[in-house]
């Protein structure tokens, strides 16, 4: 859920301001990727969760959720299958 948000999320796109106290704007700085508040604020690893889920087909996805569900154990007769999916 939290890679949904942050893909639907408004995001700011603020310049980067150099030490010197020069705009990344100004064509005599460096031109720099500019950086979105949420980068800055959740970091890199989160970004990286986000790509490496979208990396992955609905074919692959579905095939992993299939081997983790042969994989449990059954259960006993006596529990809710219900909450076996929450």
């Amino acid at each position: 859920q939290e890679c949904i948000l942050a893909t639907h999320a408004k995001v700011l796109v603020q310049p980067e301001v150099q030490k010197d106290g020069t705009s990344a704007d100004d064509p005599s700085a460096a031109k720099r990727k500019p950086t979105s508040l949420l980068v800055s604020l959740l970091g890199q690893s989160f970004n990286d969760v986000e790509v490496s889920e979208e990396s992955k087909t609905p074919y692959v996805r579905a095939e992993e959720e299939s081997d983790n569900y042969l994989k449990t154990s059954s259960l006993p007769l006596s529990e809710d299958p219900l909450n076996w999916w929450r």
